[in-house]
């Protein structure tokens, strides 16, 4: 259980579905070639849940004791053990793939390094740009299994990589204050931002504007909460709850995406992987 809190193993059904959505929203099929794509971005994108907690073990001591590292219930030794065998996994079966996502697999590596890594003013300064930028490669990574980088800067993956950008731009730099709490009315300003991401997806010519439906109601579940706390000074434990819910909603935006696209049958995969976020987080949850 210890390892499964390690890996926060609450959010893979979020990478599964970025490397699913982006073959879809480029009308690609699965094939071997992105099977060992995705098997190499859930090798990433969990790797790098470790990375972050060895480089914050001194700090969760103080203010999250009950992580692994923290708590001591996972040496520091095994940790950087996995660490390793994780990347390099990641980087052999990314070579199996495509030469596209293998430098791609390269990039999310050093992103994920120097978000980790590189001390504290780089996570505060770009921290948040750099889980931003490692998303929406994440959502573009199963494609680039399949097609070629050309054909997705005129594919609908283009503007929702974009989309899934902005998201995650703005629900990291809300996640720093979940150290020190904040005023309510500056989660919900960076909450309202986020959630005004799936915008982006309508800069496209004939979207299907069914999808402005989802998106509204989507919203209005989203910043409820955060409206109804807007006045009050938000404790940490408050904070991490609505960077949670807004960490379990986040397959919403291929899945929006894919309605705009006129796919809807394939977008019920967004709701699966938020439902299934929900669900294993209650038993895992992702500190």
């Amino acid at each position: 259980m210890d390892w499964l809190r390690l890996l926060r193993l609450a959010l893979l059904p979020s990478i599964i579905w970025d490397l699913v959505a982006g073959v879809l929203l480029v009308g690609a099929t699965f094939d071997r070639s992105w099977l060992m794509a995705l098997v190499a971005g859930i090798l990433i994108y969990h790797s790098g849940m470790v990375a972050n907690d060895i480089a914050d073990r001194g700090l969760d001591r103080i203010h999250r004791p009950r992580r692994p590292l923290a708590s001591g219930a996972i040496g520091i030794t095994k940790a950087w053990l996995v660490l390793v065998l994780m990347l390099s996994g990641a980087w052999l079966l990314a070579a199996q793939s495509s030469s596209a996502v293998a430098d791609l697999v390269k990039l999310l590596t050093v992103l994920v390094l120097v978000y980790d890594f590189g001390g504290n003013p780089i996570r505060r300064s770009l921290g948040p740009a750099l889980l931003a930028a490692a998303r929406a490669a994440s959502l573009c990574l199963g494609a680039l299994a399949v097609i070629s980088p050309d054909q997705i800067m005129s594919s609908p993956l283009l503007w929702a990589a974009a989309s899934y950008a902005m998201y995650f731009l703005f629900v990291s730099r809300l996640a720093t204050n979940e150290e020190s709490g904040a005023s309510g009315m500056r989660i919900l300003a960076l909450a309202t931002t986020a959630a005004c991401a799936p915008i982006l997806l309508f800069n496209r010519p004939d979207p299907h504007l069914i999808a402005v439906v989802p998106t509204i109601l989507g919203a209005f579940v989203l910043l409820r909460p955060v409206i109804a706390l807007r006045h009050q000074q938000l404790s940490p434990a408050e904070v991490q709850t609505i960077v949670r819910r807004m960490l379990g909603a986040a397959p919403m935006i291929p899945a929006l995406a894919l309605l705009v696209d006129g796919l809807y049958l394939p977008a019920i995969g967004g709701p699966i992987a938020s439902i299934a976020i929900y669900t294993m987080a209650r038993r895992l949850p992702p500190e």
